[in-house]
C-alpha cells in the first residue's frame, strides 16, 4: 500500500470506531422507540410522515451537496481558501433559502402529501400523520446548513466531529422517547430531532471555525454553483425515483392492514444502521481523497485508491451480510422484542429483514462506483441507471406483493438493488478506462474461506449451546467475526494484517502519550 491509501485506511478505522458507537446508540435508539410505540396506528403515522421529507428535503440536502466536496476541494487547490469560503457560504446561504421554502411548502400542503403517500389511513392516523409531518418539516434548513458544516469538514480530512452527530442526536431522542413519551406521546420524537439539530449546527460549527469563515454572499452566477446544480440535477431525479418507489411501498403496505408500513420500517432502519456502519466510514474518508487526486489529476493514485476501498468494503461489509442472513430472526428479536412489540410482528419484521439483507454487499459497492462517478463530474449515467432500477422495483413489488404479501416489497428491493451494481459496474469501467478494477483471486479465495469458518463457527454454537437470550447473540455473534477475522490473518491477508498493525500502531501511540 502506498502512503495514501495507509493513511486513509487508518482514518478509515477511526471513523469506523466512531460510526460504531453511534450504531449502538441507533440501536438503543431503535428498541427505545419500538418497545414504547410498538406497532401500531401511531408508528404507521410516524413513519408515513417521514417519507415526506425523504422525498422532498433529502434530494436536495443530501444529493445536491453530493458534489460540494469535489467542487470544494477544486476551487481551494486551484484559488486557495478564501475562494473556497466565498464558495462555502454561497452554497450555504443559496440552499437555506431553498430549504426555508420547502418548509413553507409543506406546512401549507402537509394534508395533501400525507394524502398521496398513505391513502388508505383513517382519519384519525391521517390527522396525527399531518401534525407530525409540519413538525419534521421545520429542521430542513436547520439540516442543510449542518451539512454543508459537515462536509467542509470531511473536505480537510476532518472526520471526528461529523461522526458525533448520530450520537448526540440519538441520545437526545432516547431521552424523549424515555422520559417524556408517556406524557406526551409520539410527538416528542421530532421535536427531540429537531432540539439535536439545533445542538449540531452549534457543534458543528464549533468544530470547523478554523477552516470556515462565514461571508453574506449570495450569487446566482457563481459558475462554481450552477456546476453544483447542474451535476446534481440528474441526481435529485434519481433521488426523487428512488423516494417515489419509497411511496408507492408505503401505499402499497397502507393497504395492508394496522402495523404493515411499520413492520417495513423497523426492518429497513436495521438494515440502513448494519449497512451503514461500514458504508459510511469507507465513503467518509474516501471520498474527499478521491475529489482531491481527481483534482490533482493523480490518476495512477486515484486507481489504486479506488481499489483498496472497493477491497476494504468486501472484507468489513460481506461478513456482516452472511451474518444478517444466517442470524436475521436473532438480530430482530433481540433489537426489538420487548415492551409493546409482540412476538408476531418481531417475526415478521425478521422475514422481510432477511430478504432486505440479500442486497446488503451490492447496495455498500453500489454507493463506492456511484461516488465514483460523481467524482468524475458525470451524474446523467447514474441518473439513468436509478431511474430504470426504481422502476424495475416498483413493478417488482406490485408484482410480488401479491404472491408474498410484505415480504415480497424487500425481495423486489434486494432484486433491484443487485441490478443497479451490475450495470453502474459495467458502465464505469467501460467509460472510464483509467479506473482499473484488478482485485486478485487469492483475496477472493481467503474471503470464502473465512466466511466459510464463520458459518460453521454459528451452526456449531448455535446447536451446542442456544439459549434464548442477548447474551447468546452477543457471545455467538463475536465468536463468528472472530473466526472471520482469525482466518484471514492466518491466511496472511494483506488488507487484514494491514488494518490489525494500524490498530497496534495507535494503541501504541495512545499508551506511549499517557
Amino acid at each position: 500500500m502506498n502512503t495514501i491509501q495507509k493513511k486513509t485506511v487508518t482514518a478509515g478505522f477511526l471513523v469506523l470506531i466512531f460510526s460504531i458507537l453511534g450504531k449502538i446508540v441507533s440501536f438503543v435508539r431503535e428498541i427505545s422507540f419500538s418497545a414504547v410505540f410498538g406497532t401500531t396506528n401511531l408508528t404507521d403515522a410516524y413513519f408515513s410522515a417521514n417519507v415526506i421529507p425523504s422525498i422532498l428535503n433529502i434530494p436536495i440536502t443530501i444529493s445536491a451537496l453530493m458534489f460540494f466536496i469535489p467542487l470544494y476541494n477544486d476551487r481551494r487547490v486551484n484559488n486557495g481558501y478564501n475562494a473556497a469560503n466565498v464558495f462555502s457560504s454561497n452554497v450555504l446561504n443559496v440552499f437555506t433559502l431553498i430549504t426555508i421554502c420547502l418548509t413553507i411548502f409543506v406546512q401549507i400542503f402537509a394534508p395533501l402529501l400525507i394524502r398521496l403517500v398513505a391513502p388508505g389511513f383513517d382519519e384519525e392516523t391521517f390527522k396525527y400523520s399531518v401534525e407530525l409531518l409540519r413538525l419534521l418539516c421545520l429542521s430542513f434548513p436547520i439540516t442543510l446548513v449542518t451539512s454543508v458544516f459537515i462536509n467542509i469538514s470531511n473536505a480537510n480530512q476532518k472526520h471526528f466531529s461529523p461522526q458525533l452527530l448520530v450520537v448526540i442526536n440519538s441520545s437526545i431522542t432516547i431521552l424523549a422517547i424515555i422520559f417524556l413519551a408517556p406524557k406526551y406521546g409520539i410527538y416528542v420524537v421530532p421535536i427531540s430531532g429537531l432540539v439535536a439539530w439545533f445542538f449540531q449546527l452549534f457543534l458543528q460549527h464549533f468544530f470547523i471555525k478554523d477552516m470556515f469563515t462565514y461571508k453574506f454572499v449570495i450569487n446566482f452566477k457563481d459558475p462554481y454553483l450552477r456546476k453544483i446544480i447542474i451535476l446534481a440535477i440528474p441526481v435529485i431525479i434519481a433521488s426523487f425515483a428512488e423516494q417515489i418507489n419509497l411511496m408507492v411501498t408505503n401505499i402499497l403496505c397502507s393497504q395492508l392492514g394496522e402495523g404493515s408500513i411499520s413492520i417495513i420500517n423497523y426492518a429497513l432502519r436495521i438494515l440502513n444502521l448494519v449497512n451503514g456502519t461500514i458504508t459510511i466510514a469507507i465513503l467518509t474518508v474516501m471520498y474527499p481523497v478521491f475529489s482531491l487526486l481527481m483534482a490533482q489529476k493523480d490518476y495512477s493514485k486515484f486507481s489504486q485508491s479506488f481499489n483498496s476501498s472497493i477491497k476494504i468494503c468486501l472484507l468489513t461489509v460481506t461478513p456482516l451480510a452472511v451474518l444478517c442472513l444466517i442470524g436475521g430472526f436473532e438480530i430482530i428479536k433481540t433489537i426489538y422484542y420487548r415492551g409493546n412489540m409482540m412476538l408476531d410482528a418481531v417475526t415478521d419484521i425478521s422475514v422481510v429483514f432477511i430478504f432486505y439483507s440479500i442486497g446488503i454487499i451490492f447496495i455498500a459497492l453500489r454507493e463506492i462506483y456511484v461516488r465514483i462517478f460523481y467524482t468524475l463530474n458525470n451524474s446523467i449515467l447514474p441518473m439513468y441507471i436509478s431511474l430504470g432500477c426504481s422502476t424495475l422495483n416498483i413493478l417488482l413489488n406490485i408484482l410480488l406483493i401479491k404472491k408474498m404479501g410484505i415480504s415480497g416489497v424487500a425481495l423486489g428491493a434486494s432484486i433491484s438493488n443487485i441490478l443497479y451494481f451490475v450495470l453502474v459496474r459495467s458502465f464505469l469501467v467501460r467509460k472510464f478506462s483509467f479506473v482499473s478494477y484488478s482485485i486478485e483471486k487469492k483475496f477472493y479465495k481467503e474471503l470464502c474461506l473465512a466466511l466459510l469458518a464463520s458459518i460453521i463457527i454459528w451452526y456449531l454454537y448455535k446447536y451446542f449451546f442456544y439459549i434464548d437470550n442477548i447474551a447468546y447473540f452477543f457471545i455467538a455473534s463475536c465468536l463468528t467475526l472472530g473466526m472471520y477475522v482469525l482466518i484471514l490473518y492466518l491466511l496472511k491477508n494483506r488488507e487484514m494484517i494491514f488494518l490489525i498493525s494500524g490498530i497496534k500502531d495507535k494503541v501504541n501511540m495512545y499508551i506511549n502519550r499517557k
